[in-house]
């Protein structure tokens, strides 16, 4: 994410949580589209088809292939954060062993009756 988001929005970001619910679809959490990065090879090989004396490839494509880029990159977090299996545990109440996705518990033991035997012990 830090490749396409910007940095005070993943400064922001202090736990797991927070960080499946930033919105990468939203353009104010992008940076601008030559602060990407796209990895050091492909910037190498963008910066020698730029070049002045070759000129290669025009600046609007290097800022098209940069918006691919980053397009590429926020379908691919996106996936990801879909796939998390943090995803399914981070909101769930239950904690223990038996608990499923869509909240029925077999075995599991809600957080808040966790939380109340700990709180007596102390």
């Amino acid at each position: 994410m830090d490749r396409f988001v910007k940095d005070d929005v993943m400064a922001r970001v202090s736990s797991v949580q927070q960080l499946l619910k930033v919105d990468v679809d939203l353009k104010d959490n992008h940076k601008v589209y030559s602060k990407i990065d796209i990895g050091f090879m492909a910037e190498k090989s963008l910066k020698s088809a730029v070049d002045q004396t070759t000129k290669k490839i025009s600046d609007k494509e290097v800022m098209q292939f940069r918006m691919e880029c980053k397009e590429f990159l926020k379908k691919l977090v996106k996936k990801v954060m879909e796939k998390s299996p943090l995803k399914f545990f981070t909101g769930s109440e239950y904690v223990i062993h038996g608990s499923t996705r869509d909240g029925n518990c077999s075995k599991g033991v809600k957080s808040e009756e966790i939380q109340g035997s700990i709180d007596n012990h102390e």
